[in-house]
């Protein structure tokens, strides 16, 4: 009766034994195939990594393009870093003393020609003076910019940066006379400078006031270049939209009154500048 035994001795178990042999050959030629296909795929990758990377030696030069990549944009230090080619500096003087005043131009002006020019002066004389001392008034990003100028005006100045410039126009004279409105205490101090824009006399005082009832830090009291504001406008620097927006709501005013900032440093010059 036939079997099935498999043949473990004489030709027939040399045979199977060379078929055996034959076939694990096989198999490793396929496997060697395929790894070195597996590295030289990975070989021609990282080699173009390198060569789209701008590598060294001239294959790199054959390989690549005539036209250059894009070179690569710089991170900046912050969001925002402010383009010096477009720095507008206002000096305002509210001095009694004009010769005060012209001494802290010129070394505002030195300072500049050292910086090679980065800044764009203009200078105002405002009707009604502000409330204070000299100081430097800054847009977010111009910080540094701020604190050279004062130290270029001996120093002695402070470096303070309004979160809100407010300006009273005509319609102000209704605001102020309602009654104060306490919103609440605020969670984060809220620095804001008022500008008289109208030509009421105590309008810019009295909605210091207000603010200052209300918890908000008024940093400066002046004049706006012109008495011809019909609308009290609220002018914020570069993410402080809401804070604005408050301000709107505790005096009643349309949101859309909401601008930005008009000025990147303001430098404010009074009597106390003795440099």
């Amino acid at each position: 009766m036939p079997t099935n035994k498999r043949v473990t001795s004489g030709r027939l178990a040399k045979v199977e034994e060379r078929k055996r042999a034959k076939r694990i050959r096989v198999i490793a030629g396929v496997i060697s195939v395929v790894i070195v296909v597996v590295l030289i795929v990975v070989a021609v990758q990282h080699r173009n990594a390198i060569f789209k990377r701008g590598g060294n030696g001239a294959e790199t030069a054959e390989t690549l393009p005539t036209e250059e990549p894009p070179a690569e944009t710089p991170t900046e230090e912050t969001p925002t870093s402010p383009d010096t080619a477009e720095l507008n500096v206002y000096v305002i003087n509210n001095t009694s003393v004009p010769q005060r005043f012209g001494n802290a131009l010129t070394a505002i002006e030195n300072y500049n020609v050292k910086s090679e020019g980065i800044f764009t002066i203009e200078t105002e004389r405002p009707e009604i003076p502000y409330a204070g001392g000299t100081i430097v008034l800054y847009r977010p990003g111009y910080k540094e910019y701020a604190g050279k100028i004062a130290d270029a005006l001996g120093g002695s100045i402070n470096v303070t940066q309004a979160d809100i410039t407010m300006v009273c126009g005509q319609d102000i004279s209704e605001l102020i006379l309602e009654a104060f409105v306490k919103e609440g205490r605020l969670t984060e101090e809220v620095r804001v400078e008022v500008l008289n824009g109208c030509g009421l006399e105590g309008a810019a005082g009295k909605t210091k006031e207000r603010l200052e009832s209300n918890g908000y830090t008024v940093i400066a009291v002046g004049n706006a270049t012109t008495f011809d504001y019909e609308e009290t406008v609220l002018f914020a620097a570069g993410g402080e939209e809401g804070k604005a927006k408050r301000i709107a709501d505790l005096f009643g005013m349309d949101k859309k009154n909401i601008r930005e900032t008009d000025y990147d440093i303001k430098v404010i010059v009074s009597d106390d500048y003795s440099t």
